[in-house]
């Protein structure tokens, strides 16, 4: 039986419901039910936001999903019908996953506990960068960190990064209601970007040193240049 679903598409600076059928899983795959999909706040916001007329056909977004098998394909092994599962997929009604390689990104089925629900899960590949910066940066206990950018990944950071014992943390973004947040998450200090210069305030708040590792979490390429106006000699960024 034919099924139709819709999916989003992304192409000439605009984005576009269209319909789709529902795909049959092959070998060692599966066909997940999505109910939720993570949006991108960098890659997929700045290729709308730098979208022209001019670019390819439209094309399907997205890369975080969660939702539940309907079917699972020949040679599937860990997972049935009913499971609830964080995979790789577009923004779209349906999405196939391939199980043949688990150490591949673009795949990464996992089982959400029932603890969570779908829309937390889908959080986990935000948290995912998060971590993967914060263990990169090796940070040392009483480090000092500047974090710019107080969204999603931001956040996450400056939680990570105080549990590895840094201080003081500082974090800057231009919306207040984030700088709430952060300073409720565990920012030692915050900086409004919109008042104030962040690298020099951030330079006072370490003394004049500057930040021993800095973190951008913004999907701004313009934020590159004070982060290392705020980084101290030798700094991690």
């Amino acid at each position: 039986m034919s099924v139709r679903g819709q999916r989003l598409l992304l192409g000439g600076g605009r984005v576009t419901l269209a319909d789709h059928e529902r795909p049959d899983p092959g070998p060692n795959q599966l066909l997940v039910r999505v109910t939720r999909s993570q949006v991108s706040a960098g890659s997929e916001i700045n290729a709308f936001r730098t979208g022209s007329a001019h670019e390819p056909t439209p094309r399907p977004t997205g890369y975080t999903t969660a939702g539940r098998i309907e079917k699972v394909g020949p040679g599937v092994e860990g997972f049935r019908p009913g499971d609830r599962v964080l995979a790789y997929g577009n923004h779209a009604t349906y999405c196939l996953v391939d199980t043949s390689d688990p150490d591949e990104w673009r795949s990464y089925p996992q089982h959400i506990p029932d603890g969570l629900t779908d829309e937390q899960a889908c959080f986990a590949v935000l948290g995912d960068v998060a971590l993967h910066g914060v263990r990169r940066a090796n940070l040392q206990i009483d480090e000092s960190v500047a974090v710019f950018g107080a969204g999603v990944v931001g956040q996450l950071t400056l939680q990570l990064a105080r549990l590895s014992g840094a201080h003081p943390v500082v974090v800057t973004d231009l919306v207040e209601s984030r700088l709430a947040l952060a300073r409720r998450n565990g920012a030692t200090h915050t900086v409004d970007g919109r008042g104030a210069d962040a690298p020099a305030a951030i330079r006072e708040i370490t003394g004049g040193k500057g930040a021993e590792t800095v973190f951008d979490c913004t999907p701004i390429a313009q934020v590159l240049q004070p982060c290392m106006a705020a980084a101290a000699s030798g700094a991690r960024s």
